[in-house]
């Protein structure tokens, strides 16, 4: 016969835990012949106390006890060889040894778990390697930074090389003829970037108007897309002396202008401002970048909900409802006038609180003393009359659990942690690499140099010489 149990379990303070207990035979329960015993000792060295057995007739009983009264329920299944209790309202004095015997005629061995309960009054924060991942992530992304700087100072000076060439070449064929052919490609270009920005602005303002017959949200946009268009034109204008001058003649008469080298950049500009209005949806509810959490059963949890609108809002309707496999309950509704005003939230639920503000587009709500049929979907909705009534929702998924579960995230770090050391030794090799062929190369450099050198001073003490031979007359007899 084989005993199952945890060796060890931690139970907050005031909250219900399960004590599990199982057991393995190579002999069916009989009832008739079965006995089992839950006892509860403090320490090694003290007795111990029983308060729960098994009866033929009554099954699982438990027995009266001045340390646990009416706390203790049995929670297992004896079909399914499960011994299990539950100790609810958890106290400090409640910690210590639980042993389960079990006794299963004819297997002549009798089963015995240990369990040691620790209360504490708050539990222990998880393991976060954010630290450790961050500094990982910021040395490769240090690193990486390195490599590319490199590679760009690299291609720059290829860059000037070429470009170097190609103004010799220019100077060479002539610079007025290629200056006279690149004005007729600029005008052109000049003429549809002003076409294409009134004819973005024109579009943002027909979307606005049919998508939420409102001036407000039009208005908002133009402002934004005007004031930025003539910030960056008022910029670009200092540059203009770098530009080039471009002439238009399409009625006969000559105009003369300059062609920003920003207009293109307006055009652009405009193309991505129309593109982020375009996306934008209105009203919008979120329950924070997690949809999902565990708690543990009998603790308070905080359900997250915020909503946001580009507009304003203007009698926002929200409320909370919980998905009980289809069924949905009504938890709390509300209604906020105007943004900053408080509202007057109806609660359905005498374990829900409201605990969000108008002030920071919060309706956020407290769950207390959360059971295990809380677990499931709650719903966050909200509807802004001011938008079309433009709705939406977030759902929030509560898992409620017996103990939390801490998460080992060594893995992780050893993995981030090589990779940055990996990326670290790369660029350690290639910056010697660097430094090795940049010495090499001055290296090289100067034994050039003096090579010429000693061949020009060989040549000029050879022609020197002859000099002073040819200048020499012939000997006098």
């Amino acid at each position: 016969m084989d005993v199952i149990v945890a060796s060890n379990i931690n139970a907050l303070n005031g909250t219900t835990v399960k004590i599990l207990c199982t057991f393995t035979s190579c002999y069916k329960m009989d009832t008739t012949k079965f006995a089992m015993n839950w006892t509860y000792q403090e320490s090694r060295n003290d007795t111990e106390e029983m308060f729960m057995t098994y009866y033929r007739k009554k099954g699982m009983v438990p027995l009266r006890s001045d340390r646990f009264g009416e706390r203790v329920m049995f929670a297992g299944n004896l079909d399914k060889n499960d011994l299990s209790i539950t100790l609810s309202d958890v106290q400090l004095e409640d910690e210590g040894l639980y042993h389960c015997y079990v006794r299963n005629p004819p297997d002549r061995i009798q089963g015995h778990g240990l369990i040691q309960l620790n209360v504490v009054t708050e539990l222990p924060p998880p393991r976060d390697s954010t630290i450790a991942v961050a500094i990982g992530a910021s040395v490769g992304g240090a690193l990486a930074l390195l490599i590319l700087s490199m590679v760009v100072v690299k291609c720059l000076r290829r860059h000037r090389k070429q470009e170097l060439i190609s103004e010799e070449k220019m100077e060479e064929e002539g610079k007025l003829d290629a200056e006279g052919v690149a004005e007729e490609g600029t005008k052109s270009l000049y003429l549809l970037a002003l076409s294409l920005e009134r004819l973005i602005l024109w579009g943002i303002y027909q979307w606005c108007i049919v998508e939420y017959q409102s001036f407000d949200y039009y208005n908002v946009h133009k402002g934004f897309i005007f004031d930025t268009i003539r910030q960056l034109r008022q910029t670009t204008t200092r540059t203009d002396r770098l530009g080039v001058m471009a002439s238009v003649d399409s009625t006969g008469s000559s105009v003369s202008g300059r062609l920003r080298s920003g207009d293109l950049l307006h055009a652009g500009l405009a193309v991505t401002l129309l593109l982020g209005v375009w996306s934008v949806g209105g009203l919008e509810v979120s329950t924070g970048k997690v949809s999902s959490i565990e708690a543990m059963n009998g603790s308070t949890v905080l359900l997250p909900c915020t909503y946001s609108s580009c507009i304003g809002i203007k009698n926002l309707y929200f409320n909370w409802h919980y998905n009980d496999n289809g069924t949905m309950y009504k938890l709390c509704e509300a209604v906020i006038p105007i943004e900053g005003v408080e509202p007057r939230v109806s609660v359905f639920h005498e374990r829900v609180e409201f605990v969000g503000s108008s002030k920071s587009n919060n309706i956020s709500i407290l769950l207390w003393n959360i059971t295990f049929e809380d677990e499931g979907e709650y719903i966050c909705f909200a509807r802004n009359p001011k938008e079309k009534n433009r709705n939406h929702s977030a759902i929030f998924t509560l898992i409620v659990v017996d103990q939390m579960k801490e998460v080992d995230n060594t893995l992780t770090v050893i993995i981030v942690s090589v990779l940055g050391g990996v990326i670290g030794l790369v660029i350690i090799v290639m910056v010697i690499k660097a430094l090795v062929v940049h010495f090499l190369l001055k290296d090289d450099e100067k034994n050039k140099e003096c090579l010429v050198s000693s061949s020009g001073n060989d040549n000029t003490e050879n022609g020197l010489s002859g000099a002073k031979a040819d200048n020499k007359g012939t000997p006098k007899a």
